[in-house]
C-alpha cells in the first residue's frame, strides 16, 4: 500500500513539474516576444505578437487581406501580425520591399513551400535566389515581349467574340437572362490561356467537360497557404515530403495540388509531342511554350529543362487564369452596381466602334474611361489581395528608419494599400474618374499607382497581356449588352473574394440584354 501510494505522489509530481516546465517554457517565450523581441516595440494585436496561429488562421479562412486591412486602420502603417511578421501600408515601404533591388529581402519561405509541394522543382515564381530568379525571368520574357503579344492578340480577340456570342445562347430568355458572370469570366480566360500556353484551348466555354480544373486551381493555392503559414510548417512538410508518410498522408494532404499539377504537365506534353511531331500541313502555333521550348538565357545561353517547363506550365496556369478573370469579374460587378459609369462607359466604346470586329487592343488603349475603369476595380479588388511575403537577409533591411532583423517576414497587402484612406480619397468608393489626368486636384492629391502587379525585378511579366484580355473582353460585353445586376445579388457595394493567393470569387450574377 505504501508503495502504491508513494508512486502515486511521484507520478503527481512529475505531472506538475511537466506543466511547470510548459507553463514557463511559455511564458518566457511570450515575455521574449512581448518585450525582448527586435519587434517588440511595433505595434499590433496581442495575440499575433506572440504567437503565428491567427496569421493561419486568416489565411486559412480566406480574409487574411480584409484582416490586414483592419489592422492597419487600428494600428497605422506598421503592424506586426505575427512573431517575425510586419506588414506595411506606405508607398516608401513598397519601394523599399519590392521596387528595389536590395540584396538584403528575397522571398519568403512560403514560396518554398509551394516548391515542396511540386516536388521540388523551382519556377520563376518560386525561384528566391535573386540570380536565378533574374536568369528564369529573362527565359520567360520570351513569352510576353511585344512580338509575343501581338501574336496573341488575334486570338485573344476571336475567342472572346465566340465567347461572348456564347453569353447570348446562355442567357437565352426572350427578356434576357441571368448568368454567372464569375464562372462565365473562367471559362474564356481558362480557354484563352490554354490556347496562349498550348496551342488548343479546354473547351470550357462550350463544354462542361474541363470546368472542373477553375475549381481545382484555388484548392490548390488554399493548400499553399494551409501548409506554407501553418506555424509548424516546417514539421509538416518533412512529414508530408521527406518521410513514409508522404505516400499516404501526404498523398491525401496534397491529392488537389497533384491533380491540378498533373493537369498542367499532362497539356505540356501534349504540346511538346505536337511540336516535335506536327502534323503535315499545319501552320506552327505561335503560342508561349513555342517560345519557352526555344527560348535561351542572353546572358548565359542556357534554356528550360523539362523540370523547369512542368513548374513554368504551373505557374502560367495559375498566374494567367484565376487573377485575370477575378479582376474582369470584379470591374462587371462595379460597372453593374454604378449605372451612371456603366452608361459612360458604354457610350465610350459605342462611339468608338460601331462593331467588335473593330476592336483592336492600340485603339482600346486610347479609351481613357475603359482604362480608369479597370484600374479602378484593381484598385478595389486586386486579385492577388494578400500579403506578398519577403524575408530579411544578412544584418537585417531598413524600411522607413528601422532596422529589421534578418529572418524577418515583410510584405504589403495590395488589398489594404490601395484602400488606405491617407492615399486614396474616398477609398472604398468606385471613382473610375480618379484615374483621369485632367480631373479635380481634390481627387488626385496624393494618389500612388496600382501595386496590384506588383513591381521591380520581381513584378508580374504578364501585366500587358492581363491588361490586354481585360481592355478586349470588358469593351466586347459591354459593347454588345446591357449589364444589370440580378435582384438576388447582394446590396453590397463591394466585391468579396477569398484570398487563396490568387482571388477566389463567386458571382455577380448579372442579366445581359443585346442592345
Amino acid at each position: 500500500m505504501t508503495a502504491l501510494l508513494r508512486a502515486a505522489t511521484q507520478h503527481h509530481q512529475t505531472a506538475i513539474s511537466t506543466v511547470l516546465a510548459i507553463v514557463t517554457a511559455i511564458t518566457i517565450v511570450v515575455v521574449h516576444r512581448l518585450f525582448l523581441h527586435p519587434l517588440a516595440a511595433l505595434r499590433g494585436p496581442f495575440f499575433a505578437r506572440i504567437s503565428s496561429w491567427p496569421n493561419w488562421y486568416h489565411a486559412a479562412k480566406g480574409d487574411r487581406h480584409i484582416w490586414l486591412l483592419r489592422l492597419h486602420s487600428k494600428h497605422g502603417s506598421t503592424v506586426r501580425f505575427g512573431p517575425s511578421s510586419v506588414s506595411f501600408n506606405t508607398p516608401s515601404a513598397f519601394e523599399s520591399i519590392y521596387a528595389s533591388r536590395d540584396a538584403s529581402l528575397r522571398k519568403g519561405d512560403w514560396y518554398q513551400c509551394v516548391k515542396d509541394t511540386a516536388g521540388g522543382f523551382e519556377s520563376t515564381f518560386t525561384a528566391r535566389d535573386r540570380s536565378r530568379h533574374a536568369l528564369k525571368r529573362r527565359i520567360l520574357a520570351h513569352a510576353f515581349s511585344e512580338r509575343a503579344l501581338r501574336e496573341y492578340e488575334p486570338r485573344i480577340r476571336a475567342m472572346s467574340t465566340r465567347w461572348v456570342n456564347s453569353l447570348a445562347a446562355e442567357a437565352s430568355d426572350g427578356d434576357g437572362g441571368s448568368v454567372d458572370f464569375a464562372a462565365w469570366a473562367n471559362y474564356i480566360i481558362f480557354d484563352i490561356l490554354g490556347d496562349l500556353c498550348y496551342g488548343k484551348d479546354f473547351g470550357l466555354v462550350h463544354s462542361t467537360k474541363n470546368r472542373y480544373v477553375t475549381k481545382l486551381l484555388p484548392r490548390t493555392t488554399r493548400s499553399w497557404y494551409m501548409l506554407g503559414y501553418h506555424p509548424w510548417s516546417h514539421l509538416l512538410r518533412y512529414l508530408l515530403f521527406k518521410t513514409s508518410l508522404k505516400t499516404s498522408l501526404g498523398r491525401i494532404f496534397v491529392r488537389t495540388n497533384s491533380t491540378f499539377r498533373e493537369f498542367c504537365v499532362a497539356s505540356l506534353m501534349e504540346r511538346i509531342k505536337v511540336e516535335k511531331t506536327p502534323e503535315k500541313g499545319t501552320p506552327v502555333s505561335k503560342d508561349m511554350f513555342h517560345h519557352l521550348l526555344r527560348a535561351r538565357d542572353p546572358e548565359t545561353g542556357e534554356g528550360f529543362s523539362m523540370g523547369d517547363l512542368g513548374a513554368e506550365s504551373v505557374l502560367l496556369m495559375i498566374a494567367g487564369t484565376h487573377t485575370t478573370s477575378v479582376a474582369i469579374a470584379a470591374i462587371v460587378f462595379y460597372l453593374a452596381s454604378n449605372a451612371e459609369k456603366l452608361n459612360k462607359l458604354a457610350a465610350e466604346i459605342r462611339t468608338e466602334f460601331s462593331s467588335t470586329e473593330d476592336m483592336t487592343y492600340q485603339r482600346l488603349v486610347g479609351l481613357p474611361f475603359l482604362r480608369s475603369c479597370i484600374n479602378e476595380s484593381l484598385r478595389l479588388c486586386p486579385p492577388t489581395a494578400g500579403h506578398l511575403q519577403r524575408e530579411a537577409l544578412g544584418a537585417g533591411v531598413d524600411i522607413g528608419g528601422f532596422l529589421y532583423p534578418a529572418g524577418t517576414n515583410v510584405g504589403i497587402s495590395a488589398y489594404a494599400f490601395q484602400r488606405n484612406p491617407l492615399l486614396w480619397p474616398q477609398p472604398d468608393d468606385f471613382l473610375p474618374e480618379r484615374w483621369l489626368q485632367n480631373d479635380s486636384a481634390d481627387m488626385q492629391k496624393s494618389q500612388p499607382g496600382l501595386i496590384a502587379f506588383s513591381s521591380g525585378p520581381l513584378g508580374c511579366p504578364g501585366k500587358q497581356l492581363a491588361y490586354m484580355e481585360m481592355s478586349i473582353i470588358v469593351a466586347m460585353l459591354v459593347h454588345r449588352y446591357d449589364v444589370t445586376l440580378d435582384k438576388s445579388e447582394s446590396s453590397d457595394k463591394d466585391y468579396t473574394i477569398k484570398d487563396c493567393y490568387v482571388g477566389q470569387a463567386s458571382g455577380p450574377r448579372i442579366f445581359l440584354r443585346s442592345k
